[in-house]
């Protein structure tokens, strides 16, 4: 299910992925590249690079809070919301791993 829903998407440098306040339909993951989260001022608060995902919390809310940047060229897994709250709900295992994700 989530490899026939899982695009693969491209961001040159500088590229905005998601800006604060867009609604929430997509967890990324990041192939290749570098991703910076800022805040309204413009303010690093964290810095992404291969296999990791972000902003995995704004998964169950209604927008993002913050904006996330291509720092370079990034090529990044796209995968839907809902295919990932499905898959949280209906595999314990998936649903342990991705919450213990969460956690961090």
């Amino acid at each position: 299910m989530l490899e026939k829903a899982t695009d693969i998407v491209f961001f040159d440098d500088n590229a905005a992925i998601i800006e604060a306040k867009d609604s929430i339909d997509t967890l990324y993951i990041i192939i290749k590249g570098m991703v910076k989260e800022i805040d309204a001022s413009g303010e690093i608060l964290a810095l992404y690079h291969p296999s990791d995902s972000f902003d995995t919390r704004a998964l169950f809310g209604q927008s993002y809070r913050h904006s996330f940047i291509a720092v370079e060229q990034s090529l990044l897994y796209a995968m839907p919301k809902t295919i990932i709250r499905t898959l949280i709900e209906e595999n314990s295992e998936f649903g342990a791993y991705f919450f213990c994700q969460y956690c961090r």
